[in-house]
């Protein structure tokens, strides 16, 4: 089969690799569509600790089910299927009993200690068979949009961590693909008042093509003040960062109302991790801030239901579509922000 291989650090290039089979409990898939996340990009400029070049990496990812194990029930060849989450967990630790397996420090998942899915097949081990991470997708479904539901899945996850009230303030640090998920589901919840936050000229441009959304443009001298004034002066009650940058993590601290929550989403580079925090703002404002990382089968579930259902859009967050052999292109596009989300459809997975 065909892969685009990360052999090195800004190395990538697509060429034959050996198929792979399905263990006796597990099956492979023929992928569909597999997306470009932050993620990918942070492997494909600096690698990671847990993947080992070279590596085939991706691990948003639809498709058709190609091969069944010989232990596997209840999957047959040709049934379409969507992965999320692309991970799985001991089962056995007291983050896995608590129903937090996306917390497990033995988590192992596509992509890390596993093969992805840029590329022609993906073998799905046998833990993602049995915990439900494999959804069942109607016919209809396109393989290209469905992938949305492990990224979204997450955005779930993530709100999941905050205590809402109907008439929260909500303002959105990020305007890429992440940060419309979370407007799609802040929205979801009936909020109206809802702001969000870019740098880039073509993503200011869609943020104000939205309607009841206020537009803020992060480069702006007087942000703080404008923020606060489109707050009524006391601040917003949620600050969702969808920004991976240091800048938005200061911001979203600075611009919060008293009593507010901070929604930390997006990780930040390796070498800008630890940023200075004034803890008696967090004390005296009696601030919450709360960290968010994967999901778990449940919010799987409920974020392809809302794909389904038509209440989160995915064919407008998916903006930008390449076959297999145009993965730097692909990887290129999505490192510009431009657009929203990025989908690689390896060639024999259309035809």
């Amino acid at each position: 089969m065909r892969a685009a291989v990360l052999e090195q650090p800004h190395q990538i290039a697509v060429h034959e690799v050996a198929a792979p089979t399905p263990a006796p409990d597990g099956v492979v898939l023929r992928v569909g569509a597999c997306a470009i996340c932050g993620t990918d990009l942070r492997i494909f400029a600096y690698g990671h600790h847990r993947v080992t070049l070279p590596a085939i990496i991706g691990h948003e990812i639809a498709g058709t089910i190609a091969a069944v194990g010989s232990d596997v029930s209840g999957w047959a060849v040709g049934d379409r299927v969507v992965l999320s989450p692309p991970g799985w967990s001991c089962g056995a630790c007291r983050a896995c009993r608590r129903g937090q397996e996306n917390l497990c420090e033995a988590r192992q998942a596509l992509s890390y200690e596993c093969p992805g899915g840029l590329a022609e097949l993906v073998a799905v081990p046998a833990p993602l068979v049995t915990n439900g991470s494999l959804h069942r997708l109607p016919p209809e479904a396109d393989l290209g949009e469905m992938v949305i539901t492990e990224p979204l899945a997450c955005c779930i996850n993530g709100q999941e961590q905050i205590r809402w009230r109907p008439d929260d303030r909500v303002l959105i640090i990020g305007g890429g693909p992440i940060g419309m998920m979370h407007l799609a589901l802040v929205r979801a919840r009936g909020a109206d008042a809802v702001a969000m936050m870019d740098v880039a000229d073509e993503r200011m441009g869609m943020i104000g093509a939205l309607r009841g959304v206020t537009a803020l443009d992060g480069r702006d001298a007087d942000v703080e003040e404008r923020v606060r004034a489109w707050s009524g002066g006391s601040g917003p009650d949620v600050v969702i960062v969808a920004a991976g940058a240091p800048a938005a993590y200061h911001l979203a601290f600075a611009v919060v109302g008293r009593g507010g929550q901070v929604l930390l989403f997006a990780g930040l580079p390796r070498n800008k991790q630890v940023l200075e925090v004034n803890m008696n703002v967090i004390h005296y404002s009696q601030l919450g801030w709360h960290g968010s990382f994967g999901s778990t089968p449940r919010h799987g579930d409920e974020a392809l239901g809302l794909l389904l259902s038509r209440k989160v859009d995915a064919a407008a967050l998916v903006t930008h579509r390449f076959g297999l052999d145009a993965v730097p292109e692909a990887l290129a596009v999505a490192k510009a922000l431009i657009g929203l989300k990025v989908i690689v459809e390896p060639a024999e997975a259309r035809a």
